[in-house]
């Protein structure tokens, strides 16, 4: 089963794929904000060799980087475990390991897991399942300033008063004929000045006055 498969081998640094992966989905964030996918990158076997050797870990004429062996079932009684312990280049893919070292990571028999090793595999396959960045929407147009009007179509007089009055209310009733008393009070007033014949007047005056009215 591939639960427990007998035994496993996987990249002795997995802390350089934890941080290579981090690295690599905060990079994918960032082009999905701007409209752009991008597709997971994983390390390859030269790019982990090339890390160890710069980390001093192995040699330049090594075949790979260095794997860490797990017997989950006594395979090799005959065989120190000391000697099995020990950690043995391998030029294969990287990622191929880790998928069957997560695997087994469901065994029964997980004890036989290193717990540091055990914790960063699990951490590993909670990053490899995170969702894909989702695309971010595209950015909304400016919301256009409503036109002014130009100087020669602006109504610059002051609002009526009866539009700021609900329709049909009391008060534009009551506004209406107040308008309507001092109208008239004013066209009364100003006919009785305009008829009125003043001892001051002249004969002249009167006829030129109110000539046009008889």
């Amino acid at each position: 089963m591939m639960q427990d498969p007998g035994w496993i081998f996987y990249p002795a640094n997995l802390e350089y794929f934890i941080a290579y992966e981090e690295r690599n989905y905060e990079l994918r964030v960032a082009e999905a904000s701007r409209g752009i996918q991008r597709n997971r990158s994983c390390p390859t076997a030269t790019d982990y060799a090339t890390a160890q050797q710069q980390s001093g870990r192995i040699s330049a004429n090594a075949v790979g980087g260095l794997y860490r062996r797990v017997f989950l079932r006594r395979l090799h009684p005959h065989i120190p475990p000391n000697d099995l312990a020990q950690e043995k280049s391998w030029f294969g893919a990287p990622i191929a390991a880790l998928r069957r070292a997560i695997h087994a990571t469901g065994s029964f028999r997980v004890t036989a897991f290193r717990p540091e090793d055990l914790s960063q595999l699990r951490t590993l396959q909670a990053l490899y399942a995170r969702p894909d960045p989702d695309l971010s929407s595209p950015i909304s147009p400016p919301i256009p300033r409503a036109a002014v009007p130009s100087a020669d179509t602006r109504d610059d007089r002051p609002p009526s008063k009866k539009r700021c009055l609900p329709s049909g209310s009391l008060a534009e009733d009551n506004a209406s004929e107040t308008r309507y008393d001092q109208t008239r009070e004013s066209s009364h007033s100003k006919d009785v000045h305009d008829w009125v014949l003043g001892p001051r007047m002249s004969t002249e005056e009167i006829v030129s006055r109110y000539a046009s009215v008889f």
